[in-house]
């Protein structure tokens, strides 16, 4: 009877186990109960064991002695497929070693793992094992060896529908190594590839691989395209405040990189707002310094410094660390330089000598010494201006620059041949398609004759990017100006400023936060006002169009429209976004 009951227990009492163990969560009750199901139906003992893996380090991954048991399971004597229960116990230990930071014996078994599922067959859980390894190689800060992982998973997963979530982590996690080596244009190629791979079904998990596209898209210092991964956040439902807060703070960053002041202002006040609401005081100070600097911009001295005033007894209130205060004291020193507060700039060059040898970060100095030289040069004192433009110069700070300059554009040039690259896969993949077609459809009867010609002529418009002739450039605006014709012309529109715009003058409107900028052919200069683009288009013609969420265009202004870009008469080039991409194919529609 003893030896009965002990027969029941790897099946019968581990089923009992884990219901209880996730009896408390609904959500959790019901994925189980799914598993549970996996289990009880298996076929045969290798599908039960992958099963019961599958569950343990998918559901139990930070309940340590959850995953031991199941551990224990796999070595009840009944287990017929010995090789496989060790292959399995080797991963489910591996993986608890992982959550335990114990990663250099983590790596050991799970590299076992994956090597004995792979010559046992088991895709799966192979591909289970490679996942962990993979984070474990960059948590031990290896990651070329991640990387080489992740890779490794994509090549194995390639074109099987199944694996799209595993597809998914892998680019992701392949993103952060790349980031981790320094090679960004390959972490946001892989980054993007994983959003494109997601789509809707994991909202949260893309708005913050947007927030990682963003950041490493602005520290390449591509501003525009980093705006446009930041934008597609919603960020005031965004879960986490500490992103809500980042977000705007990248977004400044970004706009003031751009020289659009007002906006950078605009998101470093919803950042510093934010900080102060849910008292995350670590990310209130950086807002403060840099709407110090906005306002030294602008020239207004006294505001600029009552608020690097206020960011100082900010800091003086809470832990920062040193390169926090260090670049409250180079804005100080850029503030009395700027105003001619010469010796309010020496009690700040003193302050921040002191503490650079203090904290010994001469080397995280940027460019104060170079201040300290020009308000010595202020003074009068050339020879120790001289001095401490000589112990800049030693620093090597200019050289590093340089070199880090060289990076990014290194970094951005390979961005763009990753770019270049999947779009002639894309077209190559498309041609291979459509001859394949043109094959099909001469086996066809004559009434497939005009399908094959609707798809030829799409074929032939994507190979030469939509490059729209100019005939029927011609016949769209012909169209316009004999709608305009029949209706009431309107010839001017006045801004709240009072400002009286004439349309015929107007190019394009470009948003800029809560401001628009006329772009006018008499004025080098655009005019400002506070207006929505939205309140905007219902004042204008039909022959002013959207075709971008920052950008309303005169289309009689247009010389050429580009699949993804308009060319105005004067050069200009203009955005076309995806989402306004449908109004620009509807008008070319109507002229063919």
């Amino acid at each position: 009877m003893k030896n009965t009951r002990t027969r029941l227990f790897p099946i019968a009492q581990f089923i009992l186990y884990l219901g209880l163990l996730l009896s408390a969560e609904s959500k959790a009750q019901q994925d189980f109960n799914d598993l549970k199901s996996d289990i009880l139906m298996a076929k045969t003992e290798r599908a039960r064991l992958e099963a019961i893996v599958t569950l343990s380090v998918t559901y139990n991954r930070n309940q340590l002695d959850s995953l031991y048991y199941y551990s224990e399971v796999l070595s009840d004597p009944d287990i017929n497929d010995k090789e496989f229960a060790e292959a399995a116990k080797d991963l489910i230990e591996g993986v608890a070693l992982y959550h335990q930071s114990r990663h250099a014996e983590a790596i050991d078994l799970l590299e076992i793992s994956r090597k004995n599922f792979a010559e046992l067959g088991s895709k799966n859980l192979q591909i289970r094992s490679m996942s962990f390894l993979g984070l474990a190689y960059n948590r031990s800060r290896e990651h070329a060896q991640s990387a080489n992982v992740f890779r490794e998973v994509l090549k194995l997963t390639e074109n099987d529908s199944e694996y799209t979530d595993a597809r998914i982590a892998a680019f992701g996690n392949l993103s952060n190594a790349y980031r981790a080596l320094g090679l960004f244009a390959e972490a946001i190629h892989s980054l993007e590839r994983a959003i494109e791979l997601s789509g809707d079904v994991r909202p949260e998990t893309q708005q913050m691989s947007y927030f990682n596209l963003g950041q490493m898209l602005a520290q390449l210092e591509l501003y525009d395209r980093a705006l446009d991964a930041l934008r597609l956040i919603d960020v005031e439902n965004f879960p986490s405040e500490s992103v809500q807060t980042a977000v705007y703070s990248n977004m400044a960053r970004a706009f003031k990189q751009l020289n659009l002041s007002d906006s950078a202002h605009f998101y470093y006040q919803k950042a510093l707002n934010k900080a102060q609401t849910t008292n995350n005081w670590q990310q209130a100070l950086k807002p403060q310094i840099e709407l110090g600097r906005i306002a030294m911009e602008r020239q207004q001295f006294p505001l600029a410094e009552t608020l690097l005033n206020n960011a100082d007894d900010f800091y003086k209130q809470h832990r920062f660390p040193p390169p926090a205060y260090t670049d409250l004291l180079l804005a100080k020193m850029e503030l009395y330089i700027a105003s001619g507060q010469w010796q309010k700039g020496l009690q700040a060059s003193k302050t921040f000598e002191q503490f650079i040898n203090t904290n010994s970060i001469i080397h995280m100095s940027q460019n104060g010494f170079e201040l300290v030289a020009q308000i010595h040069e202020g003074l009068g004192d050339t020879e120790l201006a001289l001095q401490y433009q000589k112990m800049y110069n030693d620093l090597g700070l200019a050289a590093k620059e340089a070199v880090q300059t060289n990076r990014l554009i290194e970094q951005r040039n390979q961005l763009a041949l990753l770019d270049a690259n999947e779009r002639l896969e894309e077209e190559s993949s498309s041609k291979e398609f459509y001859q394949g077609l043109t094959f099909q459809v001469i086996a066809l009867s004559l009434i497939l004759l005009t399908v094959l010609s609707i798809v030829y002529r799409y074929y032939h418009r994507v190979k030469k990017d939509n490059v729209v002739k100019s005939t029927e450039l011609s016949q769209l605006k012909s169209q316009l100006e004999e709608a305009q014709s029949q209706t009431q012309e309107v010839e001017f529109i006045s801004l709240k400023s009072k400002a009286l715009i004439k349309l015929s003058d107007l190019r394009f409107v470009r948003s800029d936060g809560p401001y628009l900028e006329f772009h006018l052919t008499s004025k080098t200069k655009p005019e400002i006002d506070r207006n929505s683009l939205k309140s905007l288009m219902e004042e204008l013609p039909n022959n002013f169009i959207q075709v971008h969420r920052s950008f309303i265009v005169n289309l009689n202004q247009v010389k050429s429209i580009y699949k993804s870009k308009l060319v105005l008469n004067d050069d200009t080039e203009i955005s076309v976004s995806r989402s306004f991409k449908d109004d620009i194919d509807e008008l070319l529609r109507n002229t063919a």
